[in-house]
Parts: structure tokens; sequence; C-alpha cells
């Protein structure tokens, strides 16, 4: 009694502990957000960030970090996260600054046209015009500013495909030298097809009775039986209602000791018994692929969208520097304190 006494006394300090920390954190992040709230964070050029470009991302990752971590590891974890949300705000509008002024005068009446598009399916999809509105609004935004944040994206992403996607293609002299210098990588292990006979320790009285009828199914087999119609009469494998028959598998699929003597059999050879600790086994090999390399044209598409990817990344990232670089950028972090 008294031990189940000390056990309900633990479950209810320690739910009242993590209500008492849950509150904490709730009023922790209400005073951080009461020191944001009206900040400015950086000046870029002639524009500035604030709380209202900040919030929205803000949100999004408070409710996932507190998921994870409370008191002074969510305050760490949520300014490490605010200052990634300032740099990317910083670089977004130096990219749609620069889209502003490179690209050619018809784009921005067609990133009009694009955002009014997706303006419609919005509204399509939230069931009208006043539903959509009332979603919004409690994302503190109208139907203009989202239809302006759509064409701003609009010309960001242009922008990015102009300066950066376009240039990252990857060719297809660029593609074979990859392959060539990482062959290795492209090795394929060993494949085969087995079909096995299964008889378990578990449905016999004796260790020897079970021995006794896997010795009489490789007599048989060995005499010429068919190897699918014994499976599906007397294995109690996995498989035996398909003649014992495996998908395709590497042999390190296998538990010892299968897996060594698997590998060692050639095809359409049967092997002995073998012993594990659930029962004996019988194992034909039906199909061998050998250990090969991957042929250039299976894998090219892959290779392409990996080159692709890295010097995509590159060449953003070089761009961002080169915009920085000509820009007048002025941050201004807040002094804050966790309660």
């Amino acid at each position: 009694m008294a031990n189940r006494l000390t056990l309900v006394t633990s479950l209810i300090l320690c739910t009242f502990g993590l209500r008492l920390q849950a509150q904490e954190d709730t009023e922790g992040l209400k005073a951080l957000e009461d020191q944001l709230a009206g900040h400015t964070f950086a000046i870029v050029n002639q524009q500035v960030i604030t709380w209202s470009d900040i919030e929205p991302p803000w949100r999004e990752a408070k409710a996932r970090l507190s998921k994870k971590y409370s008191g002074r590891e969510l305050e760490a974890n949520l300014l490490a996260s605010l200052k990634q949300m300032v740099e990317g705000q910083v670089d977004y509008l130096l990219l749609l600054e620069e889209a502003e002024r490179w690209l050619p005068e018809g784009m921005p009446a067609l990133a009009e046209a694009r955002a009014e598009s997706l303006l419609r399916e919005r509204r399509q999809q939230a069931g009208g015009r006043v539903k959509l509105e009332n979603r919004l609004f409690g994302q503190n935004l109208s139907l203009e500013q989202l239809k302006q944040e759509e064409k701003e994206w609009g010309l960001v992403v242009e922008l990015i495909r102009q300066k950066v996607n376009l240039r990252a293609a990857i060719s297809a002299r660029e593609l074979r030298q990859y392959y060539r210098a990482h062959l290795k990588n492209f090795r394929a292990p060993k494949e085969m097809v087995i079909r096995q006979i299964f008889i378990p320790f578990a449905e016999f009285e004796a260790r020897e009775r079970a021995q006794q009828t896997a010795s009489s199914l490789l007599k048989q087999l060995q005499a010429g039986a068919d190897f699918g119609e014994l499976a599906k009469t007397h294995s109690r494998g996995l498989h035996a209602d398909e003649g014992g028959l495996w998908p395709r598998m590497k042999a390190q699929d296998f538990r010892e000791p299968l897996t060594g003597i698997i590998a060692s059999l050639a095809p359409r050879e049967t092997s002995g018994i073998i012993e594990t600790q659930d029962g004996f086994h019988i194992i034909k090999m039906v199909w061998v692929h050998p250990e090969h390399t991957v042929p250039f044209e299976n894998v090219q598409q892959e290779i392409r969208q990996e080159l692709y990817e890295k010097k995509r990344k590159k060449l953003l990232s070089d761009y961002l520097l080169s915009l920085r670089e000509k820009a007048y950028i002025e941050y201004r972090w807040p002094r804050l304190t966790w309660p």
C-alpha cells in the first residue's frame, strides 16, 4: 500500500511540475514577445525589418520548439531561430529590390497576374471570398496584402530562376566525369532469389522428430521432387504459400548461419539441412545477380539532381553575398531578458 501511495504521489508531483513548467514557459514567451513587439531588427538600404515581418515565422518556430524544449533551452533555441529569421528577411528584401531593378519591365505585370490566379485558387479552396478573408484575419492579413506578398514572391522566384537556377544546369560532360570519379558509389551488391523450406522445432515434441522430417524432405528433393510443392505442403516459413519463394534479397538480409551458406550457393543448387535456433532450413538458389556497377543510364538523373542542388546552393550563396556587399545593412539586435 505504501509503495502505491508513493507511486501516486510521484505521478501527481510530476504532472504538477510539468504544468508549472508549461505555465512558466508561457509567461516567459509572453514577456519575450512584449520586448520584441514594435522593435526594428534591421535596416536594409531604405527598408526596415520590424516585428510584423518576423512574427509569422516566430509563431511557427515557437509552436515547433515548445514541443521539444522548455525554460532556458527554449529561450536559447528561439533566439537562435530569431537571428535566422532576420537574416532570411534581409536576403529576401535584397532579392526583391534586385528583382524590381533588374527584371524586364513586363515582369511585374506577369507577377501580378500570377498573384491574381493564386488568389482565385485560394478563394476556391477556402470556400469563397468571405471565408478566405476570415482565415487571413486570424493571420493579420488582408486580401490585398496577400496579393502583394504573392506578387513580390513571384518576382523573387523569377530572379532566382534567371540568376541562379539556369546557371546551375549540369552538362552531360559533368555527369560523366562525376560517374567515372565515383564508380565505387555505384556498386550494387549481389542479389538473389531463393526458395526455403522451414521446419520449426516448436511443432514437434522432440528435436529429433523435426530433424527426421527435414532429412526426409531433403532426400525427396535429391530424388527429384519439386521444391515448391514440398514447401507448400511442409514448410512453415513466411512464404510457404508461394512455394517458399522469397522476393529478391541480399545475402546479408538473412541472419547467420544462413547468410554464409546462402551466399555460397550457385544457381539451382540446393543446400543441405541448416540448423538455427528456431528450426531446420533447406534452401534452393533460384536466381543470382552478381555484384556489379550500376550502368550510368540508370543513375544519371540521380547524379544530375545531386550536382544541381550543390551547384545551385553555391551559386545562390555567392549571389546573396554579392548583394549584401553592395547594400547598406544595419542590425539592431534587441537586448532581451527571460523572466
